[in-house]
């Protein structure tokens, strides 16, 4: 099991990055050490972590972001003081759940009483989005989506937020959990109070990390291949089961895929403009299309 100096409670009790040097690079350590053992692909380094993991992840962000291409962030946020210091290298694709009844890590950004005896002054998660929303250029009108209520019994429901369009085909997602509390959405894990099951972060995590490289948020050589993403259009979304994935132009095979990454449906099309869905079952659904070029996966909500 590997030792780090302990990134105790936000680097050593939220002290000053300078405190945070042994994590820092026991982490950058790390990455070659499992690079030299397994070969892993280099560009594609991810950090997530869930409440003080999640403060952890967006001090990689910022204080190892060249070696870190996307971060998630489950019941976390940023230190007020690591922000003005925080310089990211390229842009650098951000995901934030979080309850909006938190009463440990607060929506509002007050303070994180439950992690020390320390009052620690954190950003609100909204003006937390806001920062890296403009840190990678998106666009400041989010494409926004309720989360189906499929589960009534967890006395939670969400909302989901897209910032799009940012440099180099960067974007910034929320999961705001309305009654959600400081817990991991999907998970049989509650603490203090609800636990949304209306979604999996685990599974929202990966389609959001696996759609970034190094090598892309660096140099902005897949520019075009994020333009050719946008143009692909899901329409409607959210819809009722029925639905149609417009400009598919080029040869490839489509998987629909579940919230369990099973694959439900699948086809090959061969310069098709215009092709029908139907999707039995309310819920979020993943559309992959997988050409000679790229690889491309479009979230779909079906409702009611």
């Amino acid at each position: 099991m590997p030792q780090a100096w302990e990134y105790n409670l936000g680097f050593n009790n939220f002290n000053s990055v300078a405190d945070a040097d042994k994590d820092l690079n026991f982490i950058s350590n790390l990455i070659d050490t499992i690079n030299t053992h397994y070969n892993i692909d280099l560009s594609r380094v991810y950090a997530t972590g869930y409440s003080n993991g999640g403060f952890m992840s967006y001090d990689l962000a910022c204080f190892l972001n060249s070696r870190i291409a996307a971060i998630a962030s489950v019941s976390g946020t940023m230190l007020a003081s690591h922000d003005s210091s925080c310089n990211p290298a390229h842009p650098t694709p951000v995901m934030e759940i979080h309850g909006a009844a938190d009463s440990c890590v607060t929506y509002n950004g007050v303070a994180a009483q439950c992690l020390t005896l320390q009052t620690i002054h954190c950003l609100p998660i909204d003006s937390l989005i806001k920062h890296w929303v403009i840190r990678n250029n998106c666009s400041t009108t989010p494409v926004f989506t309720n989360v189906p209520n499929t589960n009534l019994l967890d006395l939670c429901t969400a909302e989901h937020y897209v910032y799009n369009g940012g440099n180099n085909g960067s974007s910034v997602e929320l999961f705001k959990v309305i009654g959600g509390w400081h817990t991991w959405p999907g998970s049989g894990f509650v603490w203090g109070g609800g636990t949304c099951m209306d979604f999996k972060a685990t599974v929202e995590i990966w389609r959001f990390f696996r759609q970034y490289n190094l090598t892309s948020l660096t140099t902005g050589t897949n520019e075009t291949d994020a333009s050719n993403n946008n143009l692909l259009m899901l329409l409607p979304n959210p819809n009722k089961g029925k639905f149609t994935l417009t400009d598919s132009s080029v040869p490839a095979q489509i998987q629909i895929l579940n919230s369990l990454g099973q694959i439900i449906q699948q086809t090959k099309v061969d310069n098709k403009t215009n092709i029908d869905f139907k999707i039995d079952g309310r819920g979020i659904y993943f559309l992959q299309l997988t050409s000679a070029r790229e690889t491309i996966v479009k979230e779909i909500v079906v409702s009611d």
